[in-house]
């Protein structure tokens, strides 16, 4: 039995269908480990990095600590306020 690709007109075999959900399946089993991580983080920051949860929130926060702690000096203290 072949599937159909709807926006492209495309048939496609069982195989290669059976290879589209288990990428699609990877990427949504992905995303959602993704997000427990970021949850984590963000549940820590508070404790990491308080002065700036307090200005820029836990998300941004965690994401700004990603790109750019071991860079800059300056930026850790800001950050750590030590």
């Amino acid at each position: 039995m072949t599937s159909y690709l709807v926006f492209f007109r495309v048939k496609l075999t069982d195989e290669v269908m059976n290879r589209v959900n288990e990428a699609c399946d990877m990427a949504i089993k992905l995303n959602e480990m993704k997000q427990d991580i970021l949850s984590y983080v963000q549940s820590r920051m508070s404790f990491i990095a308080p002065n700036l949860t307090i200005i820029v929130g836990a998300s941004t926060a965690a994401k700004l600590m990603g790109k750019f702690t071991s860079r800059d000096p300056l930026i850790l203290f800001c950050i750590w306020g030590h």
